[in-house]
């Protein structure tokens, strides 16, 4: 029996792809491991390497190979044929830590959880640091209702989030395709049916950041703003759902919160034109209109300067911003 499904959504990722799979080849408990490679119309030679792992090692490396889509067409194409107990997600150009995962591995056949979290390393190849990332406030291995316990922790990323596959399956769990940013969406979606959750400090999960042309790379952040602005209005819809436990409501609100603010952070840092002044002008006022809570929820100085000002203000305060020296790479 597979007690765990990786799914490593695959783009033009034939350089990174040796680093990704390399853990997998040293674990001792490799036979409770599915590996699904979904390689989405990749152009370069990712599916040619991808094919020689699942040759040399078909007992728990498949290639899925299928148009491209996006990153959550890829989830997507893991979740209708993950096999495994649980499923987890590790982009093409990241890893995992061999030992944290033979370790984990070991003990999923007695984990019962619907959700797993677990810490992870943020590597910023840019400027050659570490950052080690844990889940605090809780006791580590033990068992919590979701609904009690997220009120206490920090938001649970995907670089975390482990989930039951059957509950992903069962509830037709589906991301946004031909759009970025919706890891998001994997880490929310689900949270509907998640009862249970289990904590463990260990960091699995190897977050490669600072790379050019990186999603959250504040440059693509720009070029791909509609994306960003996609899942939010996607999240807002998803907390509407009057079932959802209040705890978990709110839980999802803080993300959300913290989402719009990023929006406001994309639309500021674009060059200072008019067309650009009238995009964040009317984004303001869309979110007035349509979620006055989230509107007052924006702690930004810059934001909060412009509109007592109507905006008028508005290349004086990018120069402002411009003259402190500030400025934004990406967005973890």
């Amino acid at each position: 029996m597979k007690l765990l499904t990786i799914v490593i959504p695959a783009y033009n990722v034939e350089k990174y792809l040796n680093d990704a799979i390399s853990p997998y080849l040293k674990l001792n408990f490799v036979k409770y491991l599915e590996v699904l490679i979904v390689n989405d119309g990749s152009k370069d030679r990712t599916l040619q390497l991808a094919k020689e792992y699942e040759k040399k090692y078909p007992d728990f490396i498949k290639v899925i190979d299928k148009q491209n889509g996006g990153h959550g067409s890829a989830i997507n194409a893991g979740i209708e044929r993950a096999t495994g107990k649980y499923f987890k997600v590790v982009d093409g150009d990241d890893w995992v830590d061999a030992n944290v995962l033979d370790k984990l591995l070991g003990s999923l056949e007695t984990t019962e959880s619907d959700m797993i979290a677990t810490g992870f390393v943020i590597i910023y190849e840019d400027i050659k640091q570490k950052e080690e990332v844990h889940i605090c406030n809780v006791e580590y291995g033990k068992e919590y209702q979701f609904s009690d316990i997220c009120g206490r922790i920090d938001y649970i990323r995907m670089h975390s989030t482990i989930f039951r596959t059957k509950i992903l399956q069962d509830n037709h769990i589906r991301l946004d395709e031909h759009c970025f940013y919706v890891d998001v969406e994997h880490d929310l979606f689900p949270l509907k049916w998640i009862k249970t959750v289990v904590f463990f400090d260990d960091l699995l999960y190897q977050y490669r950041i600072g790379r050019p042309g990186q999603s959250v790379n504040i440059k693509s952040m720009i070029k791909n703003r509609e994306n960003h602005d996609r899942v939010i209005k996607r999240i807002i819809d998803l907390i509407r759902d009057d079932t959802l436990p209040k705890s978990v409501k709110d839980y999802m609100e803080k993300k959300l919160e913290n989402m719009i603010n990023i929006q406001y952070s994309i639309l500021f840092a674009m060059k200072a034109g008019k067309k650009e002044r009238q995009e964040l002008m009317e984004y303001d006022e869309w979110l007035k209109k349509n979620n006055r809570e989230l509107y007052n929820s924006i702690t930004q100085k810059k934001i909060l300067l412009m509109r007592k000002m109507k905006f008028w203000n508005y290349y004086f305060v990018k120069l402002l911003y411009k003259l402190s020296g500030k400025r934004i790479d990406y967005i973890k």
